[in-house]
C-alpha cells in the first residue's frame, strides 16, 4: 500500500504510519510518500505497478485523476466534494434528527467531503 496524503497534513500521516508499525504491519507493506499531488500524486497514480487509487479531495483533481488511472485500466475509487442532504421524515425523533443532522454538518468543522450541507424536511 502506497499512502500519499494531503500536502497539509503530513504529521498525521507519518503518526498513522508509526501506529501501523507499532500494531505489527511488516516494514514495506504500508509506505508513505510526502509531497505535492502535482509532483508525488502524479508519478504514484502513473506508476504501471499501482493496480488501484482511492482519492478523497476535489472534483476538480478527482476527475482528472480518475480519466488518467482509468484510461490505463486501473482502478479508481473518489470521494470528492458534494451536496450531502439529510432527509427527516415526518415520523422522525425530531430531537435526534436535530441532533444528528447538527453534527453530520458541523462535526469536523464541516471539513468533510461528507459533511451534510442540506436538510429536507
Amino acid at each position: 500500500v502506497v499512502f500519499k496524503p494531503a500536502t497539509l497534513t503530513p504529521a498525521t500521516a507519518v503518526r498513522i504510519v508509526e501506529i501501523f508499525a507499532e500494531a505489527g504491519v511488516p516494514p514495506g507493506v504500508l509506505n508513505l510518500v510526502l509531497g505535492s499531488g502535482s509532483e508525488a500524486g502524479d508519478e504514484i497514480i502513473n506508476h504501471p505497478a499501482v493496480k488501484a487509487v482511492s482519492f478523497t479531495g476535489s472534483n476538480e483533481v478527482g476527475i482528472r485523476l480518475y480519466e488518467e488511472v482509468s484510461r490505463r485500466g486501473a482502478k479508481v475509487q473518489c470521494e470528492m466534494g458534494g451536496k450531502n442532504p439529510v432527509i427527516i421524515l415526518e415520523d422522525a425523533d425530531l430531537d435526534l434528527a436535530v441532533e444528528s443532522t447538527a453534527q453530520g454538518a458541523f462535526g469536523s468543522s464541516g471539513q468533510r467531503c461528507t459533511a451534510t450541507s442540506r436538510a429536507v424536511v
